[in-house]
């Protein structure tokens, strides 16, 4: 979760404890501290129980109000604060905000003897969080039951896959994967809207996910290319929670098959030689080998570029040299070159091509659909960047980084001591500034705090008169 996401969190969690200071004002922090204390170090959790308390105080105002007037203002302050998350946040990160205003709720009619009005007053305020953030109905009901209530209760158990060691399974309606040896049950929500994948454990086994310790019935989200692991159970891997979701009807089954097939160039033994492929939906199939053993070739062959000299490609029993216009649409490739027009921003080289693949679609549709994937792929951020080379850099030279882990900071050394004001800026992988440092003249080495921000990858740019002088790559390991 990025500060900004934080911050964000800190202002809806003081509006919901506003409602009723005298009832929730103690629940509620206690709620956030223990919140914090499960993902973020100490330091910003005295930062985000500060904001908390600020905004709360802020807030204290409209709990004194009562009735109509309350209510309405409530209303108003949740539009603001959303509207704010709207144009900063793409949909899954409202939706990890989203669970926990629904946690939170759910800690209020846990810890607490409120009335009924309170209670419907908080209920109504986090479907008013949900529906100003834009998020599907179904799939908020679906979140709120899967959250606050038993998983057999959401309103779409299609969405539902429980994972266990029990071969069968009671409930003919919901999805279930067997997984040998596991102790207890995992239980996952799909939000179709997002497709993100959210679940909880409910047993005694050492569960971990990313090297983190999955405590039982609370709520986490999987992320793509994570899995589950423990000490006596094959890892359960994204793929395979994806796959046994989409193992019903609502996906064709897809089978790929290479049949005798061999293609050798002129005068060369170099090539594909006699080899048989069955590949089936859901399966992902690594070809390895060295330069120039032929696995381009072999991909050519498979995707229907080449013809092989012997044996045939088939997909879903149809040969691919048939150009049947059944299998229009089925096979995409990505070739090693850059298909991309570095003259053109990554929207623009979206909309173009959907122009020429999608032509009978809407302008309106097209544009829809881009949106749609540019926030599947976490690429809205620099949807209006050049895919091309960036800007040359003059006079651009090595930054060296020095990290301090115990207490969350990175040193900066410029190489040499600054003459005018210049800035420090760190970009995460979707192009956005994630943390900004103004340097006044006379500096050398320079202090950062990097407590707010995310293990992974990062690129950080030192600029002096508006010219950029440095950049270096930053690794961040919590």
């Amino acid at each position: 979760m990025t500060e900004s996401m934080l911050k964000s969190l800190m202002k809806l969690f003081a509006l919901l404890a506003s409602i009723n200071i005298e009832t929730a004002g103690v629940f509620s922090r206690s709620f956030v501290e223990s919140y914090l204390k499960e993902q973020f170090s100490v330091r910003l959790i005295e930062r985000s129980l500060e904001e908390f308390d600020n905004n709360l105080a802020d807030l204290t105002t409209a709990g004194e109000r009562s009735g109509r007037k309350r209510v309405s203002l409530l209303s108003v302050k949740i539009l603001l604060i959303c509207d704010e998350i709207n144009q900063e946040l793409h949909l899954s990160s409202k939706y990890l905000i989203l669970f926990s205003i629904i946690q939170f709720a759910k800690y209020f009619e846990d810890s607490s003897d409120t009335d009924d009005e309170f209670k419907q007053t908080i209920s109504d305020s986090v479907s008013a969080i949900a529906d100003s953030l834009l998020i599907n109905e179904l799939d908020y009901r679906n979140c709120s039951t899967f959250i606050s209530d038993k998983f057999y209760k959401v309103p779409s158990r299609s969405s539902l896959l429980v994972v266990s060691d029990y071969a069968s399974f009671d409930f003919s309606d919901i999805k279930h994967l067997q997984v040998e040896n596991l102790e207890g049950q995992l239980f996952f929500l799909r939000i179709h809207q997002a497709e993100l994948y959210i679940f909880y454990y409910s047993g005694i086994e050492a569960l971990e996910l990313g090297g983190r310790t999955i405590f039982p019935n609370h709520v986490y989200v999987l992320p793509k290319g994570a899995s589950l692991r423990a000490e006596h159970i094959n890892p359960i891997y994204y793929s395979v929670v994806v796959s046994a979701f989409r193992s019903e009807s609502e996906y064709e089954d897809i089978t790929l098959t290479a049949n005798e097939i061999e293609f050798i160039y002129p005068d060369s033994d170099n090539g594909v030689h006699e080899m048989n492929i069955e590949i089936h939906s859901g399966e992902l199939v690594g070809i390895m080998g060295s330069s120039g053993t032929g696995k381009s070739t072999l991909m050519k062959v498979l995707n229907g570029s080449i013809v092989p000299h012997k044996g045939e490609v088939c997909l879903n029993g149809t040969s691919l040299v048939s150009k049947d216009q059944a299998l229009e649409g089925m096979i995409g490739f990505v070739p090693q070159d850059d298909l991309l027009i570095e003259e053109l921003t990554v929207f623009e080289n979206l909309y173009y091509n959907a122009k020429l693949c999608l032509g009978d679609l809407e302008e309106k549709e097209i544009v829809r659909r881009i949106g749609k994937i540019l926030n599947n792929l976490d690429l809205f951020y620099i949807k209006d960047l050049k895919v091309g080379k960036p800007d040359p850099i003059s006079e651009r030279g090595d930054l060296y980084i020095y990290p301090n882990p115990a207490h969350q900071l990175i040193y900066v050394n410029l190489g040499y001591r600054t003459e005018n004001m210049g800035k420090i800026e760190l970009f995460d992988i979707h192009g956005k500034v994630v943390l900004e440092e103004k340097i006044p003249p006379g500096y050398q080495v320079i202090q950062l705090d990097i407590d707010h921000l995310l293990k992974g990858f990062y690129l950080l740019r030192w600029s002096e008169s508006s010219q950029v002088k440095g950049v270096s790559k930053v690794v961040i390991n919590k």
